[in-house]
């Protein structure tokens, strides 16, 4: 059995280490954590997941590979998962504040 046949869900990590911060949860912040799958994430689309009890917002632009942000809105905290993918950037749903690939707000 592969990852890919039957992943551990982020929901197995314990309640009390997901509200901790994610260095005293034993994971490690340096490596990489599977937190959806592939085909769940559609090209220009968004998908909203959490790891270690934090929002995140994972992002495939129709052109690039895929990225992710933390899952709000500097102006209302609105989820971005809910706003639109055009190109390269995010759009909030809100009141249209667009980021791009590195959180940078445009």
């Amino acid at each position: 059995m592969t990852i890919s046949e039957n992943p551990v869900p982020v929901t197995d990590v314990s309640a009390a280490k997901l509200s901790q911060d994610i260095r005293k949860s034993g994971l490690h912040p340096n490596f990489w954590y599977p937190v959806a799958r592939s085909k769940d994430l559609k090209r220009g689309r968004a998908l909203g997941v959490h790891f270690a009890g934090d929002p995140i917002v994972l992002v495939r632009p129709n052109t690039a590979s895929v990225f992710a942000l933390e899952d709000r809105c500097a102006h209302r905290q609105i989820p971005l998962r809910v706003g639109q993918v055009n190109g390269n950037i995010i759009k909030c749903g809100y009141h249209g504040w667009t980021y791009d690939r590195t959180g940078k707000c445009l």
